[in-house]
């Protein structure tokens, strides 16, 4: 009976303690997620104390003395627009006064499909040629029959 009863305890230990594995593995998956958003809030909080720094003029923020992050990122939006715009307006200029290149661009695209038209004519003519030749070698060829006899004959035609 002491062998059963140990069993039975050794047993039910076994069970609390993958039991309490599975609550360990828990709590340690809820630490790491608090110490993470833990992390991320010192890192808002840091963004904020430098922002009222630059805000109370103690230090600035950019080149241009923007004193928050919005007029700061607001700032670069500004200048990479007016850029935008300035090389739009360049790229319509280039196109407009460039004729002599696009004149040559044409030249070059009715070059081009004149060689595209001459290599298919070419490949026609040669697949023609090929096909006269080979109706020119038709011819019937009278050969034995390969039966079990020998004896009869049968007329094969070559394409």
């Amino acid at each position: 009976h002491t062998y059963a009863g140990l069993r039975s305890e050794r047993i039910k230990l076994e069970k609390d303690v993958a039991k309490n594995m599975g609550v360990l593995h828990e709590e340690q998956r809820n630490y790491h997620i608090f110490h993470a958003n833990a992390i991320q809030t010192q890192a808002r909080l840091l963004l904020v104390e430098k922002e009222a720094k630059f805000v109370r003029g103690e230090e600035k923020l950019g080149q241009d003395g923007a004193k928050t992050f919005q007029e700061l990122l607001g700032n670069s939006i500004k200048a990479l627009t007016a850029h935008a715009k300035d090389l739009r307006k360049e790229q319509k200029a280039i196109k407009e006064n460039h004729t002599d290149k696009l004149e040559q661009r044409k030249m070059f695209e009715d070059l081009n499909k004149i060689i595209t038209l001459k290599h298919k004519l070419a490949v026609e003519a040669k697949h023609k040629e090929e096909a006269e030749k080979a109706e020119g070698t038709n011819f019937m060829q009278i050969a034995d029959d390969l039966t079990d006899t020998g004896m009869g004959e049968r007329m094969i035609i070559n394409n």
